[in-house]
């Protein structure tokens, strides 16, 4: 059984990295429930302390912890549920890791944002969320110069044995992790898309 997400002081607990099939699901419709945004589903996960109570508690304590009747209906009657299998099935078989809010490679730096997304989709290693982490992005169309100009930095940040973050759009985001790859370094794609959907098309290639 896993263990309450939170401990009594609010802090969260580390968890086994690894996820259920049951949490995997449910820790989905936490995300996929209509109206449930990423500060709501955060405030109830420090109310409920895991997605299961979440969704067994009733809609008046759902509006008790501060959602909206129409929204508390929706996670009460577990709508997200069919969604989050689907997905569910979709992650398997794209070999995406769910790294949720309460995983300890979870990155210590984003639970101190105002909201920080209760669930990351990753691939690789994902142990590199806990490394020291620079990012590196810039304009999709820069000059030869600045595309110089980023390899080098991101090449000498490696170097220096730090991973390099970047969004991986065309421009100064390429240049910088092509940098970093050359340099046999680590480096950290944030997709601005589906994590299976490789956008620009020409760096899946």
């Amino acid at each position: 059984m896993a263990q309450p997400a939170f401990s009594p002081d609010g802090a969260p607990r580390s968890l086994t990295p690894a996820l259920s099939g049951d949490d995997q699901i449910h820790w989905l419709a936490l995300r996929m429930t209509p109206g449930l945004g990423t500060r709501k589903a955060g405030q109830l996960l420090k109310i409920f302390r895991s997605p299961q109570a979440i969704f067994r508690a009733s809609r008046s304590e759902l509006e008790a912890a501060g959602l909206a009747p129409a929204v508390a209906q929706s996670v009460a009657s577990g709508c997200g549920f069919e969604d989050a299998a689907d997905q569910s099935q979709r992650v398997t078989g794209a070999g995406v890791d769910l790294v949720p809010f309460t995983d300890p490679r979870y990155p210590q730096d984003l639970r101190e944002i105002f909201d920080p997304p209760p669930l990351l989709f990753a691939k690789g290693r994902t142990e590199l969320l806990q490394s020291v982490m620079l990012g590196v992005v810039g304009t999709r169309r820069p000059t030869a110069y600045g595309r110089a100009a980023a390899g080098r930095l991101s090449k000498d940040l490696a170097q220096a044995g730090l991973t390099v973050v970047s969004g991986m759009a065309r421009g100064i985001d390429t240049s910088a992790h092509k940098a970093v790859i050359e340099a046999n370094g680590d480096t950290i794609a944030v997709f601005g898309s589906g994590i299976d959907q490789i956008y620009p098309s020409e760096i899946g290639r």
